[in-house]
């Protein structure tokens, strides 16, 4: 969908970025019983460009799991490293308006382009109103990273 002279696009539409629940700290245990004493493992999000690192909310916001087995010390802190970068990551969901539009479905992968900047959304829904001036809504969803 592009923003040009033969563009079906609507001018309006909405933006959503879901920032609920985003751990700052993640602190793995395990009792393994190979070792003497559990492992621990600890991840800090400390980054200055996050919205919720510590350095940026000024305080801890932690997540804690207890698991079953992991293989060593490396492998534990791995998991807690990856419970890091997966926060980094949330979903944004747009909006928009169109003309009639019937060569697409749900979950296909749609391109916006708005004001020269070009968008990759999985298409979660669709609406086509059935009375003038027959305007399609659509909900676009994308990982983006905070």
């Amino acid at each position: 969908y592009r923003d040009d002279e033969f563009s079906i696009q609507y001018p309006e539409w909405k933006e959503n970025v879901d920032m609920f629940d985003h751990p700052n700290v993640f602190i793995v245990e395990v009792d393994n019983p190979d070792f003497e004493s559990a492992m621990r493992a600890e991840a800090v999000n400390d980054r200055p460009d996050s919205p919720f690192s510590v350095v940026t909310l000024g305080r801890r916001v932690v997540s804690y799991e207890k698991l079953d087995n992991i293989a060593s010390q490396a492998e534990l802190q791995a998991y807690a490293d990856n419970k890091l970068f997966k926060s980094l990551q949330t979903s944004q969901t747009r909006t928009f308006y169109t003309g009639p539009s019937g060569l697409h479905a749900v979950f296909d992968v749609v391109e916006l382009i708005r004001d020269g900047e070009s968008t990759l959304y999985e298409e979660s829904g669709w609406r086509l109103d059935l009375e003038s001036p027959y305007k399609m809504t659509h909900t676009g969803k994308r990982v983006v990273y905070l």
